[in-house]
Formats: C-alpha cells, structure tokens, sequence
C-alpha cells in the first residue's frame, strides 16, 4: 500500500498545480488503482499472503 501511496500522492498533487480538473484528477485514480492492481498480482504470485495455522502448504506448479 506504500507503494501505491508513493505513486498517488505525487499525481494528486500535480493535478491543482498543473490547472488540471476533474477529467486528471480521474487519471490519478487511475494510475493508483493501476498500481495497486500490479503490487497485489505480484504479492499474489509470491505466496507472501498471511497465513494462518502453523503449517503451510507448498504451491503445486
């Protein structure tokens, strides 16, 4: 989530100052949700999930 914070901030930021209006504020949200999308496939694809239990199982690949 830091990740994606550290990508949104600075683009929500640049809107006001760039005189951008609804339509970039949009693109920002965009680009935020396009990064948590990429952090989350990848978290997904390690198998750094929260695990409960004491055991955990190996991927079958």
């Amino acid at each position: 989530m830091l990740v994606t914070l550290a990508a949104f901030i600075p683009a929500a930021l640049m809107v006001p100052a760039l005189g951008g209006g609804l339509t970039a504020l949009w693109w920002a949200m965009t680009l935020m949700m396009a990064v948590r999308l990429v952090t989350l496939w990848l978290r997904a694809r390690s198998g750094r999930w929260i695990v409960t239990g004491a055991t955990r199982y190996p991927r079958l690949t």
